[in-house]
């Protein structure tokens, strides 16, 4: 059967779509091997319910997760009885729970994912899932490397020597001016914190002591106005008060920038920032809810990786 994808025609229209944060992906069953992250396509149909399609391959995996264990963002997109049933593609992190046997369809956890768009069955238009509505701030998340400061910026390229301002999380916050110096592969650093890229060298302005890690890379060089402990940041278009928060949750940090008052206002910039160690939960729903879907207005708003395994997905499926 060959798979039709839609890439043109699409709607210019938003959709924002308030809902709960997806609950952790969980799994009961013991791991056989190590968890890895691949591209795939999420899909439910009568049988084994679940599937993952591990894009740029003939294989296919099974889902050993209960429908309870899904983000509920996610649940009705894969309801085979819901107006909204789809095709969700992204990056998976699957765990295996049984040995791979030839010919026989593995069972696999699947604890993350990542970068999802979302291709409806009855013939609409794809869209992406995010937590940051579209005329938000642009920001990404800053770490140490031994090569220097790394900026992960998702979106299209930022060029060499757009300004950066860095605001880190800890109290009193600090401010530091920076640059984009380059664009730079992953590392064993990015790797290590779960980030995905583009990834940027960053040229720090000389004086004061180094950035310290994590830290909000904010796209431009706003006013900046303190008060006490807090930074608030005169940034974007139309210019807003940013404001930084950070939370914890089970295993890493929520980073968020807010268009005022952190909690009380619209969120504009939500990211994860991995630590690999157990730490106190103490983020809030509102640290973390809402979901957009932003559908692909044009050819171009559909990333490279994404065009790749569609037609990947379209030519093995002919």
């Amino acid at each position: 059967m060959r798979v039709a994808v839609v890439l043109l025609g699409l709607t210019l229209s938003t959709i924002r779509v308030p809902a709960a944060e997806p609950a952790p992906w969980t799994c009961a069953a013991r791991l056989v091997e190590a968890c890895a992250t691949r591209h795939g396509r999420l899909s439910s149909q009568n049988g084994i319910a679940l599937r993952i399609w591990l894009i740029g391959t003939n294989r296919v995996v099974g889902l050993d997760n209960d429908e309870a264990s899904l983000p509920t963002t996610l649940r009705k997109y894969l309801d085979m009885t819901s107006p909204d049933h789809s095709d969700v593609f992204g990056d998976f992190d699957i765990c295996p729970v049984e040995p791979d046997t030839p010919g026989h369809l593995r069972r696999v956890c699947v604890t993350g994912a990542r970068n999802l768009v979302v291709q409806p069955r009855d013939g609409r238009p794809p869209f992406r899932l995010t937590q940051t509505p579209p005329d938000a701030v642009r920001a990404g998340v800053m770490i140490t490397s031994p090569d220097g400061p790394v900026a992960a910026i998702d979106g299209a390229p930022v060029p060499a020597g757009t300004a950066i301002t860095l605001v880190g999380i800890d109290s009193p916050q600090q401010v530091w001016r920076a640059s984009i110096a380059r664009s730079v592969p992953d590392s064993d650093a990015t790797k290590k914190h779960a980030m995905t890229g583009p990834f940027y060298a960053l040229e720090v302005e000389s004086g004061g002591r180094a950035p310290s890690e994590p830290a909000i890379a904010v796209v431009g060089r706003g006013e900046i106005a303190r008060a006490g402990d807090v930074v608030a940041l005169r940034i974007g278009n139309p210019a807003r008060n940013v404001r930084v928060r950070s939370c914890a949750s089970m295993e890493g940090l929520h980073l968020t920038l807010w268009a005022g008052e952190p909690l009380r206002s619209p969120r504009l910039w939500h990211s994860y920032y991995y630590v690999g160690y157990d730490t106190q939960p103490t983020c809030t729903p509102a640290d973390t809810n809402g979901i957009w879907e932003i559908p692909l207005s044009r050819p171009v708003d559909v990333d490279p990786d994404l065009r790749t395994w569609l037609r990947q997905a379209y030519d093995l499926a002919g």
